[in-house]
């Protein structure tokens, strides 16, 4: 299995964590009152490969059965991205990361927040060592990628400073469309 089709299996088996708002404390390594855990799907497959031609099918259909919590999260809390914007991106899974997570945080962002790059580290899954070097080599690298996420979103008022980066408040990426009532 090569990085791409693993990535998309860690995808969806992942689980996600949720932090209830008003939490004083919150701990990467181990939950706290206050933080809920679902998975993201309740049963998938996915079926490519990276030999041959890209254009063919598969034989079986790929499938991912979302969980209820997880559709039910999705949908009161929706992220607006741009299709065109994802199409730009598909070739670099951290630039898509980084795009949906800044498109996110833009569409809910009220007021100053400033991240720091350790955060930001455990967010986006360095593999850079902990001392001083590796530190440098992400926030250098993590810096380049997003100068090309801004590229395609320019307005996303963002600064990087010596202690993380700063989210000001900004127009989200995609306008919110009125939401309409899901027929099942």
């Amino acid at each position: 299995m090569d990085w791409r089709a693993a990535r998309g299996h860690r995808s969806v088996a992942n689980a996600i964590g949720a932090v209830v708002p008003g939490d004083d404390h919150v701990s990467l390594r181990r939950p706290q009152r206050g933080h809920r855990r679902y998975d993201v799907a309740d049963a998938y497959q996915l079926w490519w490969s990276t030999r041959g031609d890209p254009a063919q099918g598969s034989l079986l259909p790929s499938y991912v059965d979302l969980s209820e919590r997880f559709f039910a999260e999705v949908l009161a809390h929706p992220v607006p991205v741009g299709l065109r914007a994802i199409e730009l991106l598909r070739g670099s899974p951290l630039r898509l990361d980084m795009y949906t997570w800044l498109t996110y945080r833009m569409s809910y962002l009220r007021r100053r927040t400033q991240i720091p790059w350790e955060m930001l580290r455990y967010q986006f899954g360095s593999d850079r060592t902990t001392n001083r070097q590796g530190r440098w080599r992400f926030r250098r690298d993590f810096e380049s990628h997003l100068a090309r996420v801004l590229v395609l979103y320019p307005a996303a008022r963002v600064e990087a400073s010596d202690a993380g980066l700063v989210l000001l408040p900004s127009r989200s990426h995609v306008a919110a469309r009125p939401r309409v009532g899901l027929v099942l």
